[in-house]
């Protein structure tokens, strides 16, 4: 399997970043090997501002995005911005990890947190194996070619 033009960059470098169909693929303090990459977080920006608002784009990415080690939930959205986070239990004496995802119209950025409720939290890598980064890369360039629904 040919990977995705936006990973190949990062596949051989993860210093790099992969561009590709008017998109910008770049991964912070990023290790790669044969498996996977391990990043401090996934940034993909898009030349041109997709027509959807960014709480429909959010909530389409978190119906595809179950690949992920937690579903995700739209914690807070508007027209130009909204966020994603990890749906986590409800134990609140228990550090867990979790992802956010910040997603505008024309730029999206996943990370991943560790903390306990009312805590501070810690950063934690966002590892992906390239099964689930190829997956993530085509679920947001087909979310955002989406045309708006009709009103």
């Amino acid at each position: 399997m040919t990977p995705h033009p936006l990973l190949t960059p990062l596949q051989s470098d993860p210093t790099q970043h992969g561009q590709h169909g008017g998109w910008t693929l770049e991964a912070e303090q990023a290790q790669a090997d044969t498996v996977g990459i391990r990043t401090d977080s996934l940034h993909l920006t898009r030349k041109e501002p997709s027509a959807r608002d960014a709480s429909s784009l959010a909530r389409d990415l978190a119906g595809r995005a179950s690949y992920l080690l937690e579903p995700l939930i739209l914690v807070e959205g508007s027209e130009q911005k909204a966020l994603l986070r990890s749906q986590i239990t409800d134990s609140p004496d228990e550090e867990q990890p979790y992802y956010e995802m910040w997603v505008t119209p024309d730029e999206l950025s996943l990370r991943r947190y560790e903390g306990q409720r009312g805590q501070s939290r810690r950063p934690r890598p966002v590892s992906l194996t390239w099964e689930q980064a190829e997956r993530l890369v085509k679920d947001v360039e087909a979310t955002y070619a989406a045309e708006p629904p009709e009103a």
